[in-house]
């Protein structure tokens, strides 16, 4: 009985470390947006809901999307996609327990299209049917 006790104990705190983490991660995140979302008029909950998955409802949001990856030095002003530095452009703001993962779906789902419209439309709808773990 004692055991069974332990292995519960053990597992509500290994969910609770899990969730700490995942929440530091994405304070990182939404911090690094901070200045995209005031210049956009994104709210910090309506980024939380579309980081979760939810629709997105404001338009805005493609603006701020397109905001953060030039901000991150994955885009240019004239939408020319560049993810060979993720790792390091990112490197303060994806923990290292992430980066191999966050940077794969970058390189997965920021791929240059015919413009910057449809090619920041394509990665936002690859990034919602894939699995970010942010």
């Amino acid at each position: 009985m004692q055991q069974k006790f332990n292995f519960a104990l053990g597992a509500v705190f290994v969910t609770f470390l899990v969730n700490v983490i995942e929440a530091d991660q994405r304070g990182k995140i939404v911090e690094f947006q901070r200045g995209c979302m005031e210049a956009h008029g994104l709210l910090e909950d309506e980024l939380h809901e579309i980081i979760d998955g939810k629709p997105i409802q404001n338009e805005a949001f493609y603006f701020h999307f397109f905001c953060v990856v030039k901000k991150a030095k994955l885009i240019s002003d004239n939408g020319i996609v560049d993810t060979d530095h993720f790792e390091e452009n990112l490197k303060g703001v994806i923990d290292e327990e992430n980066m191999a993962h966050v940077a794969a779906l970058a390189r997965k789902c920021l791929i240059q299209r015919d413009d910057i419209f449809t090619t920041i439309k394509m990665a936002i709808d690859c990034f919602y049917t894939s699995e970010h773990k942010l």
